[in-house]
């Protein structure tokens, strides 16, 4: 090789080694630097005061092939949970959807326990779905449509809180996006039939000046009404009974009238 494509060479191997020392960490971004499996040092980590554009991201000095940089992401993560059935307190089953919100706070826990945010996320997914259980296990389903639904939701936060803090991540917010009875479940129990049978009775009304104890009578039952050959066969046994009996009955004598110069002797005293 010549003296120009040395000097070329040189200059190329020297540019791609610049390349691998050097790392663009964006704002969104907060990196370990890993050293032979271990973690070293964060750049731009969350603190929770700090201004915009003074957490140290930027170009980032690393050695090549011994420094490993693990970006995780720095902004407000998505937990979403599966849609399932949770039994109130009352006893009625509701189909909840809901969701959480957190951020990773110490990066370097997280890499030692899960590795990676995703990981984290499939962590923290049954502990939401175990705390939102247990939690609406305790409370009615008209709590969830009252100011009480609040106060369930920042218990599920804290329960949860504590379990993601063991992950190096912190819960925002918990949420729900839904609160349902199932499919084909009406909102209240079916209604009695008012009054019900067994008291289906009439008031008796007090009289007037006195006062009178409440009592109640049983309605009167309704004659039912007689079918057609039934009232005809009636009919004509009451026609071949009672005409012969008429026929053989004996006239009454007729009352003569007593003429009026007719007069009862008198006897004198």
């Amino acid at each position: 090789l010549s003296l120009n494509q040395r000097v070329m060479a040189g200059v190329v191997a020297l540019f791609v080694l610049l390349l691998l020392c050097v790392i663009v960490v964006p704002e969104t971004e907060q990196v370990v630097i890993v050293r032979l499996g271990q973690p070293v040092r964060v750049v731009n980590r969350y603190a929770p005061n700090a201004d915009f554009g003074r957490t140290g991201a930027g170009l980032v000095w690393r050695i090549p092939f011994l420094e490993q940089a693990v970006r995780i992401d720095r902004r407000v993560l998505d937990v979403d949970m599966e849609r399932q059935q949770v039994t109130s307190l009352d006893q009625r089953r509701l189909e909840v959807d809901a969701y959480a919100r957190f951020r990773v706070i110490d990066p370097i826990k997280m890499y030692e326990t899960a590795g990676t945010v995703d990981r984290v996320s499939q962590q923290l997914q049954p502990i939401l779905n175990s705390v939102l259980r247990q939690e609406l296990g305790k409370r009615t389903f008209a709590s969830l449509l009252t100011p009480e639904r609040g106060q369930a939701m920042a218990r599920i936060r804290e329960g949860l809180d504590r379990e993601a803090r063991e992950y190096g991540a912190q819960v925002i917010d918990v949420r729900i996006k839904r609160a349902d009875l199932p499919d084909g479940t009406p909102l209240n129990p079916p209604l009695p039939a008012w009054p019900p049978p067994a008291r289906r009775k009439r008031r008796r009304l007090p009289r007037k000046g006195k006062r009178t104890r409440r009592s109640f009578v049983p309605r009167p039952k309704r004659k039912r009404r007689e079918s057609m050959p039934r009232a005809l066969a009636r009919i004509l046994i009451s026609m071949t009974f009672t005409a012969p009996c008429r026929a053989m009955t004996i006239p009454s004598p007729k009352k003569t009238a007593i003429p009026a110069s007719f007069s009862r002797p008198t006897t004198a005293i």
